[in-house]
């Protein structure tokens, strides 16, 4: 099991399997993430358990700032 993150789960795979998910799943993901943003307001405190390879991290952090 030496490496085994760096080859077979690092960040980058996992964004291809994002990539190339089906159409549902990508709604899916977007119905995910606009639900944790409905319910986020600019000021409050989200912690990212790192969970994934940052995908909903930059829309999330928009959303803290604005």
């Amino acid at each position: 099991m030496r490496n085994y993150y760096a080859h077979k789960l690092s960040d980058c795979r996992l964004k291809q399997v994002y990539d190339l998910a089906p159409p549902r799943v990508r709604q899916y993901l977007q119905a995910e993430l606009h639900y944790a943003l409905d319910r986020i307001n600019a000021g409050d405190h989200v912690l990212d358990l790192g969970c994934g390879y940052g995908r909903t991290f930059p829309q999330l952090a928009g959303k803290l700032v604005s």
